[in-house]
């Protein structure tokens, strides 16, 4: 459920922000891959199974890539 997850070396964990908090389009870090890579949270909604984001962002090969991604894995930029 979170937006502004605590990091660690191995990843996110989750807080108690929402991503419905965040204004959009907003500057993000997702985690992807084993590390935090910049993106563009694009759009948000709460699903069942807990809140996701729509985001943007360069996979590895520098492709542009747009996928919803849990929000345990979605950060602001200053909460890393």
């Amino acid at each position: 459920m979170s937006a502004h997850p605590s990091s660690t070396d191995d990843g996110p964990r989750q807080d108690l922000h929402r991503l419905d908090r965040i204004p959009l389009p907003a500057h993000v870090n997702v985690w992807l891959h084993g590390r935090w890579r910049p993106a563009w949270l694009i759009a948000c909604e709460n699903q069942p199974s807990g809140w996701r984001g729509l985001v943007q962002h360069q996979d590895e090969h520098h492709v542009e890539t747009t996928e919803w991604i849990a929000a345990e894995r979605i950060a602001s930029p200053g909460n890393l």
